[in-house]
This record gives structure tokens, C-alpha cells and sequence, in this order.
């Protein structure tokens, strides 16, 4: 069900269900309480652990979407948070619904695609969180950087088990609502998507490291790589799960179990993008930049000969931050223009550092928006 160095111990057992008030007390107290806790062996100068010790070492807390209130909290918790309110699931059973959920979806159509392989054939599998996997309408950066291996004349196959956005959320309240383990991947995509577009992915809505290093084992072993375009960390440091170490020793573990899947795997990891301040969430900007600090330094004592790892400068060239996000539609999510950046960002480092490709992706001038049909292209 993992990787050789999966480790289920920062996930802790989840409490019982609990009322609202008891759930604020808990959620407040968190937000004004600081603790120093390390959660790697990765080496930070000594001045800088008071600003390290923050409160995303808090573990997730359980929220039932029955509760009346839950329509109101859920834009500000972490989908992983969501439950159905009806039993307590320990650590394990979690873990065996998540490695249940990594199997290829039941909306996909061309499964046969993610097996059939050549060896002219580059087989790219795309890891992330709802950046990657985008919203029911989306083009999604995945869809771009798609029509740039093709523009490149780059035979290529989009592998992993999933092949949708994350579908609208149910109008009707009360509504039956997936759960833990079960990712929303159903979605479809913008109408005038090709329909020759390689859908496969590994990107699911709210998805931490912490959670896909032990997955990627098993993931990989399904759906064989030979490059993986990695972009996760944001979700492990906004929601409390980790701290910028802790995230780095995260990735660092995904790193080891994905080769241990393909000893020859080659990476290209994107550092962590800014968004739009968060009154209160000081410690997300802060905590960000020291992750892309520790993880350019990293890379290069992870990477082998055998299994090349390069950094993909995504803050850098994703115009969003704390004052302002013209490349995002609520502050972070990548709009029109934002999945032309985060492809690009790839692009070029595959460019660079691979020589997969002659030119890296280029911007168009009119860039289409998302459409507001609800039809979309399956």
C-alpha cells in the first residue's frame, strides 16, 4: 500500500465527531498557538526555528458535511478535513480508501492509452493538488502543456489514474458529498478541448505530500513514468499538516518511493507559488518562501545520474503573490492565463535541463477565457 519510506505517523488517529462550537475551539486555539515541532533531519540555521515553530503542525480535524454549518466552513478547510460524519475511520482505514482511490477512475474511456507504450513514446505522468487537476470547465495547465509536446513534435502519453477535473459541487444542500478516499475526478473540461488530448493524471483537489509519498509507489507501479512533473507542497504547509521542513522531508520521501517504483525516473519539481494574503495567515507567505529556499537547495544533492531531478521556477513565473493574483480567479487557482504560466514554467525547464523540446512554451496574446457553458467536453 506504500512506498519503503511511507510513513503514516503524521496523520493521527481522528477524533470523535464533534459540534460546532467544540470544532471552533479547537480551530481557534490553533490559529494562537505556536509549536516548536521539527519534523526532518534537514539541516536550518539555528536563528531561524522560532519562526519555523508555527501552527501548521496541527493535524487535520474531521468535519461532517451533514452538519448544518458545513456550507459555510467548508470554503476555508481542507477537503481532506471533509467527512460524512457517520463513523470514525482510524489511520489505516484511511490509508487503504486513499490507495483504493488511486485506481484509474471509472469516468475514463481510454484507459488502454495509459498502457500502450513504445520506447519513441515519452511517458509523462503530471503529480498535484487542485492546481493540476483543475475545475469541472477548465482547460487546465495539463491540457497546455500537452498542445506544447505536440507543438514540439514530442511523441508523448499522459499517464496516471485519473483523467477528470474536479466535477461542481452539489447545489442542493445536504447532498451527498464523495469522502475520504473517494477523489472527485469525474469533471469535464473546457468544450473546444481536442479530443485527442491525453487526459491522465495524478492530481487531486486538495492533496498534500504528506499524503501522495505514500501512494506514489503504487501509482507508478500501475502507470509506468519515465518523467514525472511534480507540484505539490501548498496544501501541506496552508492547511496545517506540516511546516516548510516537514514539507521538504515530504517530497523528499515521494522522491525515494517513486524510484523505488523506476529506479531511472526523472523529475521535474515545481517550487511553491504565492497567492492572495489570507487575513491571519501570515505564516502562509512566510513559510513558502522558506520551502522554495530549502527545496533549491535540496535538489541537487537528491539528484543521480540515473534518476535526474530539476527545480521548475513556478513562483517565479506565476504572477500571483500576497498584494495581488492576476494569475489566479480566487487568489491562487490558476485562471486562462495562470495554466499558460504554469505550463510554461515546466516548459522551460524541460527545455533547459532535458532537451525535451527545441523552444519552451510561449503565451499567447488573446487568451481564451473560461467558459461559462455548463457543458463540458468529457
Amino acid at each position: 500500500m506504500s512506498g519503503p519510506l511511507g510513513s503514516r505517523s503524521w496523520w493521527l488517529q481522528s477524533p470523535a465527531r464533534r459540534g460546532l462550537s467544540c470544532y471552533l475551539h479547537v480551530y481557534l486555539a490553533a490559529l494562537y498557538t505556536l509549536t516548536p515541532v521539527v519534523h526532518s533531519a534537514v539541516a536550518v540555521e539555528p536563528g531561524a526555528f522560532d519562526q519555523l515553530s508555527q501552527l501548521a503542525n496541527n493535524p487535520p480535524f474531521p468535519w461532517a458535511t451533514t452538519n448544518e454549518d458545513s456550507g459555510t466552513l467548508t470554503p476555508v478547510t481542507n477537503p481532506m478535513q471533509l467527512g460524512d460524519g457517520k463513523e470514525e475511520q482510524d489511520t489505516l482505514q484511511m490509508m487503504a480508501l486513499l490507495n483504493e482511490a488511486t485506481k484509474t477512475d471509472s469516468t475514463s474511456t481510454s484507459t488502454s492509452k495509459d498502457t500502450m507504450h513504445d520506447d519513441s513514446t515519452l511517458r509523462v505522468m503530471i503529480v498535484g493538488d487542485s492546481m493540476s487537476q483543475g475545475k469541472e470547465g477548465d482547460y487546465t495547465w495539463r491540457y497546455r502543456i500537452w498542445e506544447w509536446f505536440r507543438a514540439q513534435h514530442i511523441a508523448v502519453q499522459l499517464v496516471g489514474p485519473y483523467t477528470g477535473t474536479a466535477p461542481s459541487e452539489p447545489q442542493a444542500h445536504g447532498e451527498h458529498q464523495a469522502t475520504l478516499g473517494q477523489p472527485k475526478t469525474s469533471g469535464g473540461y473546457a468544450p473546444d478541448v481536442s479530443p485527442d488530448f491525453d487526459r491522465h493524471h495524478f492530481a487531486v483537489w486538495g492533496r498534500a505530500a504528506a499524503i501522495d509519498k505514500d501512494l506514489i509507489f503504487d501509482v507508478l507501479s500501475a502507470h509506468q513514468a519515465d518523467l514525472m512533473l511534480l507540484m505539490l507542497g501548498f496544501n501541506d504547509m496552508a492547511w496545517f499538516l506540516s511546516d516548510a521542513s516537514g514539507t521538504l522531508d515530504s517530497i523528499r520521501t515521494l522522491v525515494i518511493n517513486a524510484r523505488a517504483a523506476n529506479p531511472n525516473l526523472k523529475f521535474a519539481i515545481a517550487n511553491v507559488p504565492q497567492r492572495s494574503l489570507i487575513p491571519g495567515r501570515e505564516d502562509i507567505p512566510f513559510n513558502t518562501n522558506i520551502y522554495n529556499a530549502l527545496l533549491r537547495n535540496a535538489i541537487p544533492e537528491w539528484s543521480t545520474a540515473d534518476s535526474p531531478i530539476h527545480l521548475v521556477e513556478l513562483q517565479e513565473n506565476y504572477n500571483c503573490g500576497p498584494d495581488s493574483c492576476p494569475a489566479g480567479y480566487d487568489g491562487l487557482h490558476p485562471n486562462g492565463a495562470g495554466e499558460y504560466q504554469i505550463a510554461r514554467a515546466f516548459s522551460l525547464t524541460l527545455v533547459k535541463n532535458y532537451g525535451i523540446g527545441g523552444s519552451p512554451l510561449i503565451i499567447p496574446d488573446n487568451i481564451p477565457e473560461r467558459p461559462p457553458s455548463l457543458s463540458f467536453n468529457f
